[in-house]
């Protein structure tokens, strides 16, 4: 997939897109490859989600979720799609729970992501106090992003908002970097 104010520049040099091709050549490679078969997939799973396909993107997770159990990076992004695309909330939870107890010090960013989305998941569930415990969680894994950060601040304040604890959840809403806080 070629953004298309980068097409000319894919032509000048000589490329031609094929897009039919290029998916072939991919599931090909998820398929029956030797060397490249594990990142055709994960290219595969990112091409689904870009083209609105999350059965398929899951499909493909699903497989690198399996096959390396221990990695929280592929835990964490299946259960992204279970959550965010196919609204399978209970599954996505479990996902995101395996993803934390993998505790790998390398992947710390995915397993304070996994604490968010649980959050989200909870929410979608409307167990609000639940979801605002999984977002705490992830404000006290002192995330770098600070738009996740401030958007976590505004969901925290809608959970309480929508528990009918207005004063709890005007604290969220002004908390700095929120961009309600200006508002």
């Amino acid at each position: 997939r070629i953004p298309s104010s980068f097409r000319w520049v894919v032509k000048i040099i000589g490329f031609d897109g094929d897009r039919k091709k290029g998916l072939e050549q991919l599931e090909r490679a998820a398929t029956k490859g030797i060397y490249a078969k594990n990142e055709a997939k994960w290219w595969l799973s990112q091409f689904y989600v870009a083209e609105e396909q999350p059965d398929q993107a899951f499909k493909y997770l699903e497989e690198l979720s399996n096959k390396y159990s221990q990695n929280p990076f592929y835990t964490q992004r299946h259960g992204s799609i279970l959550l965010y695309w196919l609204r399978r909330a209970n599954d996505a939870i479990t996902a995101f729970k395996k993803a934390i107890t993998l505790k790998n010090p390398e992947a710390e960013r995915f397993i304070s992501s996994s604490y968010n989305s649980l959050g989200d998941a909870y929410r979608f569930k409307n167990n609000f106090p639940e979801a605002i415990q999984w977002y705490q969680t992830y404000l006290n894994s002192n995330p770098t992003d600070t738009t996740i950060k401030s958007n976590t601040y505004y969901r925290i304040g809608l959970c309480y908002e929508l528990m009918g604890k207005r004063d709890s959840a005007i604290i969220y809403y002004k908390m700095p970097g929120n961009n309600l806080s200006a508002q």
